[in-house]
């Protein structure tokens, strides 16, 4: 008897919670998706390993982020007007369209890299978002 009550609450148990009718947010088209914490992933594991901040100015093999971020965030400029500034130049750098002259005189320009457009967004975005680390060379 005991068991076919056990049996009796817990297929109650399993009906009730799939009546669950809490309906699911879906997120506005305008919205970022991507967290904070993926940006900060992405930037370790795709762009760290040439603008390493904790590399020596001597063997750094491109600019920090700081340095990048200085250089690409304008005054007033918006975070989607950021984002769109570094996916243009990681989609296609060149010299011409390089707002850093210094570093191309140093490092020459990027490699063109074969990334996904949504994680150079969410890096973007996190690199908008966050203080970044400085090098302590860098001024």
């Amino acid at each position: 008897m005991k068991k076919h009550i056990g049996l009796g609450l817990f297929a109650l148990g399993v009906l009730s919670a799939c009546n669950n009718s809490t309906p699911v947010e879906e997120p506005e088209a305008t919205q970022i998706v991507e967290t904070e914490l993926d940006g900060e992933l992405l930037m370790k594991n795709n762009c760290l390993t040439c603008h390493g901040n904790g590399d020596s100015h001597e063997t750094i093999l491109a600019p920090p982020m700081r340095g990048v971020k200085m250089h690409y965030l304008e005054d007033d400029m918006t975070e989607a007007e950021f984002v769109s500034s570094v996916v243009n130049w990681v989609k296609n750098p060149n010299e011409e369209n390089s707002k850093m002259p210094g570093a191309i005189k140093r490092f020459k320009v990027m490699p063109k890299q074969n990334f996904n457009e949504e994680e150079v967004k969410a890096i973007a975005a996190y690199m908008y978002r966050n203080n970044l680390p400085k090098p302590e060379w860098l001024d």
